[in-house]
């Protein structure tokens, strides 16, 4: 998989091959949707770095579909596992209104 191939620091979104692999990106903080595509099986794990800027923490579980957060501006990074082959994983930020 390539680095991301567009990073706003509004959200990302990355294609190709990988197993294993790692990216790091910075948010800008907000509700973010994480969702991906593989013709193989695969999972997708979101972590945020730590305070002392010395170690990355698991935000939630792995996924394998869909998942959404609200995320504080920070440094971030996604560990893309499982069998991924030829797809896509994105990390967009949505839009709401504040009722």
């Amino acid at each position: 998989m390539a680095a991301p191939t567009n990073d706003f620091k509004d959200g990302w979104s990355a294609t190709g091959k990988t197993n294993d692999q790692t990216i790091e990106f910075t948010l800008l903080g907000g509700k973010y949707a994480l969702f991906g595509f593989s013709s193989g099986t695969y999972s997708v794990q979101l972590f945020i770095l730590t305070a002392d800027g010395t170690n990355y923490m698991a935000v939630a579980a792995a996924v394998t579909a869909y998942a959404t957060y609200d995320l504080p501006p920070g440094s971030f990074r996604v560990t893309v596992g499982a069998a991924f082959t030829t797809g896509n994983v994105s990390l967009i930020r949505v839009p709401y209104r504040a009722a």
